[in-house]
């Protein structure tokens, strides 16, 4: 689950490894409302962009964006031939979005127009921004742990890596 940037509204994912969607919901209670329209995919890890407007997850082995009020999703990241997105979050200031996709660690654009590597992660997942935006924080190890299937629970240990953006 994410708890919206006002804390007045929880993004979270619900459903099985065959369909899962993202739902919202007021904190203090009421209704409960499907972020996307979209009832045949598995939607995972939503992210609240930093300003509360948007909210990114994954889906289709990729990284989609929608408004926080509904509304058309859009496709920010697409898998590569090799592998998909297993983790994504938003920067601080929300114009850049973390993405760890199979063995790199790459920085993209929020409209998902540019890119840059970082460096190879191995196993890595659950990234965070630091507060100046110059490192990013990432579990190493036991990436199962999110990911849907016979694998998902925290079976494995893992460690915190911190890495610097600037090389």
């Amino acid at each position: 689950p994410a708890i919206s940037p006002d804390g007045r509204v929880v993004a979270y994912a619900a459903g099985n490894s065959a369909r899962m969607r993202i739902y919202l919901r007021p904190v203090r209670g009421g209704r409960t409302i499907p972020l996307s329209t979209d009832t045949a995919t598995v939607e995972t890890q939503p992210r609240w962009s930093p300003d509360g407007e948007q909210i990114l997850y994954l889906s289709r082995g990729g990284v989609w964006t929608a408004s926080s009020l509904g509304g058309a999703a859009r496709q920010v990241v697409v898998p590569s031939a090799r592998s998909d997105v297993v983790s994504a979050t938003w920067s601080r200031t929300g114009d850049s979005i973390a993405v760890v996709r199979g063995d790199s660690l790459l920085v993209f654009s929020a409209d998902g127009r540019g890119s840059r590597f970082v460096t190879t992660s191995l196993e890595w997942h659950s990234c965070a921004w630091s507060p100046t935006r110059d490192e990013l924080a990432c579990v190493a190890g036991n990436r199962d742990y999110v990911l849907l299937g016979q694998s998902f629970g925290n079976l494995l240990p893992s460690a915190i890596v911190v890495v610097s953006l600037a090389g």
